[in-house]
């Protein structure tokens, strides 16, 4: 009776939905960045796509926390149409403050803080910049 009583409040506590949770077995095999190829855009297309609502995923595969939550975030690209990748390189421009580009509207504006970083676009507007793979994946959780 007692463990009924602590698992009914901690389930209303946590909020568990089907829709909004990334499920472990989902992601329990390995998952190779091969999978989203079709999902992966160049640096300077960020602000090429033709949706009004997406977000941008930057990687690298040497990134210890981009390899961390890769089978998370491969998962949940593979499953939402408005979610694609950028690989990290050199040219890419990096940045001191995330908040440094919220607001703006071309490629020559952005840059990185690191990776992984998750940008919000909506209506060609850089939105919102998540970056660090806890921040990203909350926001994965939380139903992008």
């Amino acid at each position: 009776m007692k463990i009924i009583k602590f698992m009914i409040p901690l389930l209303v506590l946590t909020g568990c939905s089907k829709n909004n949770m990334i499920s472990q077995t989902e992601v329990s095999e390995e998952l190779s960045y091969t999978l989203i190829e079709d999902k992966t855009i160049e640096w300077d297309q960020i602000f090429g796509v033709e949706l009004d609502d997406y977000y941008t995923y930057i990687y690298s595969p040497t990134c210890g926390h981009c390899s961390e939550i890769k089978n998370i975030v491969i998962n949940y690209g593979l499953n939402h149409d408005d979610f694609f990748f950028v690989l990290y390189n050199k040219g890419i421009p990096v940045i001191t403050e995330k908040d440094l580009i919220i607001g703006k509207t071309s490629i020559e504006e952005i840059g990185v803080v690191g990776t992984p970083s998750l940008f919000h676009i909506l209506n060609g507007v850089l939105i919102e910049n998540i970056v660090g793979s806890n921040a990203i994946i909350e926001t994965l959780t939380n139903d992008v």
